[in-house]
């Protein structure tokens, strides 16, 4: 997937949301800290974006997003996206990537129009390295050659991950300190674009973002019931 389909996705996203604001999270949230030319191979071999809307409490903006992209698949088109609405709880990720969160905008020539917030390039390095696929592991070996990560940053901020995000045990993150200090720092390290949001708009806080829901909750509250009646 390229920038320029990355931005016809956000563009829908807003079409079928009426939103303005997303958080890329997967492997495309890339493009939105690199410009094109040093993205190739498996940076943009994956033609599948995972977008999380924002105040989506009951998951519908999520199932909406799934729409975009069905009718260039079913029409079996090149080049046809395939879009999964994601929650919070998609991936690990470490304290403070709100905050380290790269607009990239929808249509470059409008400030006010649709963002899609990527994350920083360490922070996608530790969510793919917590994931531990073998298409995240060419991803991580990707980044780390064409000098997009420090290895040794991203290993760092494993020690300390969002709880409101996904929770993966230890076994999971001990797996991904390994994998990370494992990848050879490239001799030049590209700086990623700017953090700083458009004039007018502020980057997504914790607030909006709604916690997904709980299939297990009838599960635990028919447990707790039981407890409770215990004598």
């Amino acid at each position: 997937m390229r920038r320029d389909d990355l931005r016809r996705v956000l563009r829908l996203a807003t079409v079928v949301t009426g939103d303005r604001d997303f958080v890329v999270i997967g492997s495309q949230s890339i493009h939105g800290a690199f410009d094109p030319p040093v993205l190739e191979g498996p940076l943009t071999s994956s033609m599948e974006a995972d977008v999380l809307p924002l105040l989506d409490d009951d998951g519908d903006k999520a199932e909406l997003l799934q729409t975009i992209g069905l009718t260039d698949l079913a029409a079996g088109l090149e080049g046809a996206v395939e879009v999964d609405g994601v929650s919070i709880r998609t991936a690990a990720l470490p304290v403070g990537w709100k905050d380290r969160l790269i607009p990239l905008l929808a249509d470059e020539d409008d400030p006010d129009g649709t963002i899609g917030w990527c994350l920083d390039p360490h922070d996608l390095a530790v969510a793919k390295a917590v994931a531990g696929r073998a298409n995240d592991i060419r991803y991580l070996e990707a980044m780390a050659r064409k000098g997009l990560i420090d290895p040794a940053a991203a290993a760092a901020r494993l020690d300390d991950l969002d709880a409101g995000c996904a929770r993966p045990d230890v076994a999971r993150v001990i797996a991904a300190q390994a994998l990370l200090q494992r990848l050879h720092r490239a001799e030049h390290l590209f700086q990623p674009r700017s953090t700083t949001p458009p004039k007018g708009r502020r980057r997504p806080a914790r607030s909006d973002f709604a916690d997904p829901l709980d299939p297990y909750a009838d599960f635990k509250r028919l447990a707790a019931e039981r407890d409770d009646d215990r004598p």
